[in-house]
Formats: C-alpha cells, structure tokens, sequence
C-alpha cells in the first residue's frame, strides 16, 4: 500500500491458512521461498489494514476485487485500473497492469519477480493519468 506521493505505508505478507498447492507465481509474484519465515496471520494483516485506511480514503489498484476477497473486506471508494482501463474485446477481459504500464506509462515491470510497491506506484500512476484525461481515455 502506498500513500499519494507513492510513499510506501503498508507493506505485509500472511501465511495462508491451508497448505499452498500451487503459487501461482506468475500472477502473485511469491513462492515457498517467499513465504518461508512468514508467521502474520490473514486476520492479523486485515486489523493491521483496517487501522492504517480511513474510510475516506479511496484505494487505488489493479484487479482490487481480488485482494479485498482474499482479506475477506469491502471497501466504498475504489479506482481499480483493470476496470478503468478498457480490453479492446470488453468485459470480462482485463489487460494486466504490466500491460497497461508498458502501453500507457512507459513502463516496464513486472519483468520477473513482482514487487508490490512498483505495482502500486504503477496504479495509482495509471488512475491520476485517466483522470487527468478524462472517462473517454483509454477505452473507459
């Protein structure tokens, strides 16, 4: 989680609750390796959470739903890049935020192990640039 000015303020891995299967690496960025040592809880990382965002703050990110889901939390205002940036076969297709960076930003990330401040950065940099162009940029 970063502040406005792309300031790091919450940054937690959780142990998840059953054995991982399979990583999905290439999505989340983690592995065993990452993990390992790992002892915070989900429910440990949501209070923590919960005490850091006001409810006027508006969270920004790519394909938000899924991290709300996982902490198991809603949220009222949410920009969320995979929906604010339009698929040029529509909904439900989503292009990835490392796409949306290279194409919109400039930016390469993503280019092997994911870090979660370089893709919030990249979000939030994403959101105030549609906002700066309006609803109609970029497929909106």
């Amino acid at each position: 989680l970063v502040d406005g000015a792309g300031a790091v303020v919450f940054d937690e891995l959780a142990k998840p609750a059953e054995k991982v299967v399979d990583y999905c690496t290439q999505w989340s960025g983690l592995d065993e390796a990452a993990l390992r040592g790992v002892a915070t809880s989900v429910d440990q990382v949501r209070a923590a959470l919960l005490e850091t965002v006001d409810a006027d703050d508006v969270l920004v990110g790519h394909s938000l739903d899924c991290d709300l889901r996982a902490l198991g939390l809603a949220h009222h205002a949410c920009a969320d890049t995979a929906l604010l940036y339009g698929h040029p076969r529509g909904a439900p297709y989503k292009k990835k935020l490392k796409q949306l960076a290279k194409e919109f930003l400039d930016r390469e990330i993503q280019d092997g192990a994911h870090d979660s401040a370089v893709d919030a950065r990249a979000a939030l940099d994403l959101f105030a640039l549609r906002v700066a162009r309006g609803p109609a940029f970029a497929g909106g």
